[in-house]
């Protein structure tokens, strides 16, 4: 049912105002009734029951953002106790390796949550400038509240809604990273005088082909004569133990651990990763 919603929406999710409205209606509606469906609304309760006394300290124990401090326990929009352990995402961690090591002078992350990426990358990359985007009013609080309890607050703005104009607009500088995870708004934020305006910039797209599946290839046509583009996939067995090499350090039922890495996607995800052909010098 929630496919069938998306399916049909998807063609008016061309540009932002639309997108604004549908987003905060039907779409809500959808992604509550795929989390219905995967049992992720009963499945929280009994995890926190069961072991969050083992993260009170809201510490992020391992990964490319170890260290970094949550203000309380509660995550905006996804599965909190994967960013805690820093197995969230692995698919992208040796993106986010390499991201970590690149002079950008300015982050946006479109879609910010609660502040994983947008206080993470503002922790490793200190002389960066990290404009912080999200519809959802408490996502902006948390994130606002993290990037303080953080020590970046200084460089970490929090801002509402990101319209292709607003992003063209801001001071990206020599080089930025833009980072977006918007649920198929990435449709209309990425328009053609968009792109244009990031030839020289590097950007992270979740691409949500759920909502809409033409969104993948008419990414890459609009980026493909700008962007080297390497695509990444979810994997089916992300939520196994073996796959992180610190799980031996850490004292966890199989059953523990099969619900502290799962993430609750609606399927196999995909991110582009697209990085400038001609970066200013």
């Amino acid at each position: 049912m929630a496919a069938l919603v998306r399916s049909l929406v998807s063609p008016f999710l061309r540009n932002a105002t639309s997108w604004r409205f549908l987003n905060g209606t039907v779409l809500r509606l959808a992604r509550k009734m795929d989390q219905w469906r995967r049992g992720y609304v009963e499945r929280e309760p009994v995890l926190d029951a069961s072991i969050q006394g083992r993260f009170l300290s809201g510490v992020v124990r391992h990964g490319i953002f170890y260290g970094m401090k949550y203000p309380s326990l509660e995550s905006a929009g996804s599965a909190l106790y994967p960013k805690l352990l820093g197995s969230y995402e692995r698919e992208l961690h040796g993106v986010m390796e390499r991201i970590v090591h690149t002079d950008y002078d300015t982050i946006v992350d479109v879609g910010c949550a609660e502040g994983y990426y947008a206080t993470g990358l503002a922790l490793r990359l200190p002389e960066a400038k990290v404009y912080a985007f999200d519809v959802d009013e408490r996502a902006q609080q948390l994130c606002q509240e993290m990037a303080q309890f953080n020590g970046v607050g200084d460089r970490v703005e929090v801002r509402a809604f990101c319209s292709p104009q607003v992003l063209i607009d801001l001071p990206l500088g020599r080089r930025a990273l833009i980072i977006s995870d918007c649920e198929g708004y990435e449709q209309a934020l990425f328009n053609e005088d968009c792109v244009a305006a990031l030839a020289a910039h590097d950007v992270l797209i979740e691409v949500h082909a759920f909502v809409n599946p033409d969104i993948p290839v008419l990414l890459r046509q609009r980026f493909g004569a700008t962007h080297r583009i390497q695509a990444f996939f979810s994997t089916a067995d992300a939520d196994k133990p073996g796959n992180y090499p610190w799980t031996g350090h850490e004292e966890f039922t199989e059953d523990e651990w099969r619900a502290l890495l799962a993430e609750g996607r609606p399927g196999t995800m995909e991110w582009l990763w697209l990085t400038a052909k001609s970066p200013m010098a």
